[in-house]
């Protein structure tokens, strides 16, 4: 039942297959856990993509340029299409690797050594090991260093694909997002392919055993040591727990006040729910202003001038009236947004680029707004995307990453993004409400978020009273305990921590990233970032016993008491670097927390729970209506299975 998709319009081949692995239970023992999955696969070789490339810049280039010149920005566009890429051979389609580099000084006619030490050229190496006859005329192979290896690998291009989407296509939400659901496998038929690959295994593993007995004869002494392998041929059934959802609060414009409603209704309330702003002294809801903050919109001059300006005043007056709807005057905030002193409207202006001429006029943006921000001492920004882009996704899709890129990297500035069209929609005849009331819905979604970045509160799940903010003297209620069998106890000072390690192998440094809540509804986050050699996954002592350190203390100055329980959430970890991370992160942590004054608050008792979590998990659950064995459909959220699928030590 397994077939290949083919995507023709991205130029794109989906391969499919299998994930497998295999984890150790309580229960069932080893257990063998298998998922579909599709790998994308470009359907040109990479040396096909050189010769366009090839093609583009030397043979149709500039007649006027040196051929050196031009050779060398051809090596240069190379390198900066392939290095960092994945890709997959022609003869091993289940292994993918990384390029390294583009070596363009090695050629087919170069020679190695094999492992018998015998010389041999590229070409017929592979003419004699795979039966595969190269006709490459470039020079250059594709350079892979592994790591723990001190020489490289070397692969011919003609060989060789390109996985994964393609750069510009992921910078399209929009493509990515088609794509993603064209590969999608139907229910039943996962089910049938994960039944036919089990029966094969249970097949093949009997006829194994079979032969391997058959070869030691009916010696007791040896049949004893010989290694068989058994596969259960059906599917297991395992208890889960289904649990209540948790109850949510929100601001509710209906109601004028905190409304309560089921956690997986909120997305109903979309258009009734206000943020919290301001609420007050020892209010739960407690929120902040929204200061030093900016409108950016576009204007480009050629043939004729073409201004957003108009769009970022429609914005604002709209966002005025979002304000006295959603507010009113109870607020001590200045209702006019815009013509305050705490708001700037910047305009980015720039001769409308040519075709093929992003690079200077990304360029110019970048150093525009830049200026604008150190110059007006902006903490956030919301920016109209140009209106001249407005049909063109890819140009406003590099646009947007080179507004996040310098906002989120360089500058640390809040960002919301929104099109020009959304805020003045082209009109259609006979529809022009439904669009205004489409145009207000999107304009309320996107201050909604831009207000939570600022670190307004949206909503919350309270998991102790609304009232009194002195945890001594409140009692806690039993049922705004959400969490099952009433395992963990949150009427008393809880930290949550979450950590992560990206590896930015282009800026060639590895980024923690360190996360910690300090407030009883765990909303409120203090974030906090280091930086470590590159490829190094676990956080050193110094480093984690410093981070644990500064949260720790964040949470006293706010609460006036340190935590009693911390619950760490550790990304990333694979499991071979599980006993290094509980000798140094945990050790560390624990390191942080055995201080005098912490140990004399707790009495010497304060509980850290460390769980890594592993997002590669290859088991798929499958649940049956009842009275209905034939018709498989997925789980419905909340679902837990705690007992019998998992182990003390992993999942």
């Amino acid at each position: 039942k397994l077939r290949d998709v083919r995507v023709d319009r991205y130029d794109l081949e989906a391969m499919a297959g299998f994930m497998c692995s295999m984890e150790v239970t309580n229960k069932f023992g080893n257990v063998l856990f298998v998922r579909n999955r599709f790998r994308l696969k470009h359907k040109h070789t990479i040396y096909e993509l050189m010769c366009s490339l090839y093609a583009d810049i030397v043979e149709n280039g500039d007649p006027y340029q040196p051929v050196e010149q031009k050779n060398h920005e051809y090596q240069q566009a190379v390198r900066e299409e392939l290095c960092e890429r994945y890709f997959i051979t022609l003869y091993a389609r289940s292994r993918i690797q990384r390029i390294t580099d583009m070596d363009f000084e090695k050629s087919l006619e170069d020679t190695f050594l094999t492992r018998a030490n015998t010389p041999i050229t590229f070409r017929e190496y592979f003419r004699q090991r795979y039966d595969k006859p190269l006709q490459q005329r470039f020079e250059g192979l594709l350079e892979v260093t592994r790591r723990g290896r001190r020489s490289s690998a070397y692969f011919p291009p003609e060989l060789c694909y390109l996985t994964g989407y393609p750069k510009k296509l992921r910078l399209n939400a929009k493509n990515t997002g088609q794509i993603a659901k064209a590969l999608s496998i139907p229910l039943r038929e996962r089910i049938g392919n994960m039944n036919d690959l089990n029966r094969y295994l249970s097949r093949t593993s009997e006829l194994e055993n079979r032969q391997k007995l058959s070869m030691v004869g009916n010696d007791p002494n040896v049949v004893g040591h010989v290694q068989t392998i058994e596969y259960g041929s059906q599917l297991l059934q395992v208890n889960a727990k289904r649990i209540t959802p948790p109850a949510a609060f929100y601001n509710s414009i209906r109601n004028d006040g905190v409304t309560m409603v089921s956690a997986d209704g909120l997305l109903r309330c979309g258009n009734d729910m206000r943020p919290f702003m301001n609420a007050g002294t020892g209010s739960p809801f407690d929120g902040v202003d929204i200061i030093d903050w900016g409108i950016v919109s576009f204007t480009h001059y050629g043939r004729e001038e073409r201004s957003d300006g108009n769009v970022a005043e429609m914005l604002s007056h709209q966002l005025r009236e979002l304000w006295e709807l959603w507010y009113g005057h109870q607020l001590q905030f200045d209702a006019n947004l815009i013509l305050n002193e705490h708001s700037t409207l910047i305009d980015i202006r720039s001769p409308e680029p040519e075709r093929g001429d992003m690079k200077w006029y990304k360029e110019n943006l970048v150093r525009q707004l830049s200026e604008a921000i150190l110059r007006n001492q902006l903490r956030a920004l919301i920016v109209i995307l140009p209106s001249i882009f407005a049909f063109n996704e890819d140009v406003q899709s590099e646009i947007y990453h080179c507004v996040k890129a310098l906002c989120s990297i360089r500058t640390g500035t809040i960002t919301q993004c929104i099109r020009a069209k959304t805020i003045t929609p082209p009109p259609r005849r006979g529809n022009q409400r439904s669009e205004r009331d489409r145009s207000g819905a999107a304009i309320k979604s996107a201050w909604r978020q831009f207000a939570v970045k600022c670190g307004v509160i949206p909503w919350k799940i309270l998991f102790s009273n609304i009232g009194n903010p002195n945890e001594q003297q409140q009692q806690h209620d039993p049922h705004l305990n959400y969490l099952p069998d009433g395992a963990i106890k949150l009427n008393v000072p809880t930290m949550i921590i979450g950590i992560d390690v990206n590896h930015n192998r282009r800026r060639g440094v590895s980024t923690i990233g360190f996360v910690a809540t300090y407030d009883r509804d765990f909303c409120r986050i203090m974030c906090q970032t280091e930086h470590q050699d590159m490829g190094t996954e676990v956080v050193g002592i110094e480093k984690m016993t410093q981070l644990t350190t500064n949260a720790l203390q964040n949470f006293f100055d706010t609460n006036g008491v340190y935590p009693r329980q911390i619950f760490v959430y550790r990304d990333g970890v694979s499991l071979g670097e599980l006993p290094k991370v509980c000798n140094k992160e945990l050790n560390a942590m624990r390191l942080a927390t055995n201080v005098p004054h912490i140990v004399q608050q707790n009495n010497g008792h304060l509980d850290i729970e460390f769980m890594v979590v592993q997002k590669r998990v290859n088991a798929r659950f499958f649940e049956y209506d009842r009275g209905r064995q034939d018709c498989p459909v997925g789980p419905k959220p909340p679902i837990i299975v705690d007992t019998e699928l998992v182990s003390d030590s992993f999942w």
